[in-house]
């Protein structure tokens, strides 16, 4: 059975993990302050199979989107890195995946995605988005309505914000996607944006990083 294939089932809701690639964070104190090799000693294997000499170095790190399926919609959670973008992290930049490829194993095609939710605007989790057509980046979800955090919409074409090495992924990922007319803004204190979905403030790995909840 692939990723793409393994379902989780919440009630009538189905959750599809559909990955993208993995990337080795380097190093693992990048991504934890505190830590401390010595405590993983012997659990190499288990935490990275594939790579089990390397990860007191290198943290391999998922890349992927969370398919979710209510009675009513069909939701994309993050979209990834995308394919043919430039990016200042090699890890990232001009990747080539098929990750429509495995979207579509887990048996939904672009057109039938109804929303795309955006946690955080960062380049790991805008990228497919869009894709390239004729030379110009279009909403690869030509259906759907996507929703970003405000707060991240409205840092980014500030002074700051186009000072960051990543603001590229702002105008090839979420300006064409405001051009075509899908784009739909949550408020920083979080709101319902679909009946039973939720979005919540939890700023702190970014100026804009909220988590979604779905209503029991």
């Amino acid at each position: 059975m692939t990723e793409a294939a393994r379902i989780y089932r919440v009630g009538e809701v189905t959750v599809t993990r559909v990955s993208e690639t993995t990337i080795e964070m380097a190093p693992p104190a990048r991504l934890f302050p505190d830590w401390r090799p010595e405590l993983i000693a012997g659990e190499e294997r288990r935490f990275a199979p594939s790579a089990p000499q390397s990860l007191r170095e290198r943290i391999p790190t998922s890349v992927h989107s969370w398919l979710v399926r209510t009675p009513g919609s069909t939701i994309l959670v993050d979209t990834g890195i995308g394919n043919g973008k430039s990016r200042a992290q090699a890890f990232f930049d001009h990747l080539d995946t098929p990750y429509l490829e495995r979207l579509a194993a887990a048996g939904v095609t672009p057109g039938e995605v109804d929303y795309v939710l955006i946690t955080h605007i960062h380049t790991d989790h805008v990228g497919w988005n869009t894709r390239l057509v004729e030379e110009r980046w279009e909403p690869s979800f030509p259906n759907a309505t996507y929703i970003f955090p405000r707060r991240g919409h409205e840092y980014f074409p500030s002074i700051e914000g186009r000072g960051r090495p990543n603001y590229r992924m702002y105008e090839d990922s979420i300006l064409p996607v405001i051009a075509a007319g899908q784009a739909r803004m949550v408020e920083p204190e979080g709101e319902e944006v679909i009946p039973g979905i939720r979005y919540l403030s939890t700023p702190g790995h970014s100026v804009d990083h909220m988590s979604i909840s779905r209503r029991t």
